[in-house]
C-alpha cells in the first residue's frame, strides 16, 4: 500500500511490528463529532427516567461483549459503592455477555445500584453521556476508544484502563484517570473521576476537540493526495 492509516500511535506501533517495511503510515483518528457530543447537552430526561436525582452516575457505554473486561468494572464498582452509597453504575448497550454480567452484578451484591439500559438508539446517546458524572472503560482491545472520546467531548472525565489506545488518550490527573488490572486501582480511578473538578472536565473537552472530525478529515484528504500523486509519479 502507498499509505496506511492507524487510529492511534499504539496501533501504529503494533502495525509496524507486523510490517516494518510499510511505505508510509500515518496516525489519523476517527474524528469525534464535538458539536453533537457537547457539555451543553441536557441529560435530565435520562436521569429522571432512571430515578437518578442526587446520585453520582458512572457510565459504561458500548457493546456488552467478553473483551470489554466488564468484570473489572463491576468489581471496582462494588468496592467504590461500599464506600459511597450514592453512586450508580449505568451500563448502556446490548451484547452476548449481558446476561453473564447481570448475574455477576447480582452475585456481587450491586444489582440494585447497577442499571442495564439495554439497547439505546444512536440519536439518544448524547443525552446518556450528558446524564453521567464520569465515564469508565476497561477494555484492552480498543484501537482508539471512540466512546471515551465522545464522553470527553461531553465534558466528562474518563476512568480508563492503562493499556493500548485508552492509555494514549487519557492524561492522568488532567482529563481523566488510569487504572491497572485490579479492582482496587479501578475503584480509585473511578472515585477520582467522579470527584474531579471543573478544570478536569474542561480539559477533557479540550482533548476531544483535538480529535474533532474536521481535523481528521483534513489529515485524511492530505494523505489521499499524497497517495494519488505517489501513484501518478510511478512510485
Amino acid at each position: 500500500a502507498d499509505a496506511v492509516v492507524a487510529p492511534t500511535d499504539a496501533i501504529r506501533t503494533e502495525l509496524l511490528n507486523y510490517a516494518p517495511d510499510m511505505k508510509r503510515i500515518e496516525v489519523i483518528p476517527t474524528g469525534v463529532d464535538t458539536a453533537r457530543f457537547s457539555p451543553a447537552n441536557d441529560g435530565s430526561e435520562v436521569r429522571n427516567k432512571y430515578g437518578l436525582d442526587g446520585e453520582k452516575v458512572l457510565l459504561h457505554l458500548g457493546r456488552i461483549a467478553w473483551e470489554k473486561n466488564l468484570d473489572l468494572v463491576l468489581k471496582g464498582f462494588r468496592k467504590l459503592s461500599a464506600e459511597d452509597r450514592d453512586i450508580r453504575l449505568m451500563i448502556v448497550g446490548e451484547g452476548p455477555a449481558k446476561k453473564h454480567y447481570q448475574k455477576m452484578a447480582s452475585e456481587l451484591g450491586i444489582e440494585e445500584k447497577t442499571i442495564f439500559t439495554g439497547f439505546v438508539p444512536d440519536a439518544d446517546l448524547p443525552q446518556y453521556y450528558a446524564a453521567c458524572d464520569a465515564f469508565t472503560i476497561a477494555s484492552k482491545f480498543e484501537t482508539q476508544g471512540l466512546a471515551a472520546l465522545e464522553a470527553m467531548a461531553s465534558g466528562k472525565p474518563v476512568a480508563g484502563i492503562d493499556y493500548r489506545a485508552v492509555a494514549e488518550l487519557v492524561t492522568p490527573g488532567q482529563d481523566g484517570f488510569l487504572f491497572d488490572d485490579s479492582p482496587d486501582s479501578c475503584a480509585d480511578a473511578m472515585s477520582a473521576a467522579l470527584s474531579s473538578g471543573e478544570d478536569v472536565r474542561k480539559n477533557a473537552r479540550r482533548k476531544a476537540e483535538a480529535f474533532g472530525m474536521e481535523k481528521s478529515a483534513v489529515k485524511l484528504v492530505d494523505l489521499y493526495k499524497y497517495a494519488v500523486e505517489h501513484k501518478a509519479n510511478g512510485h
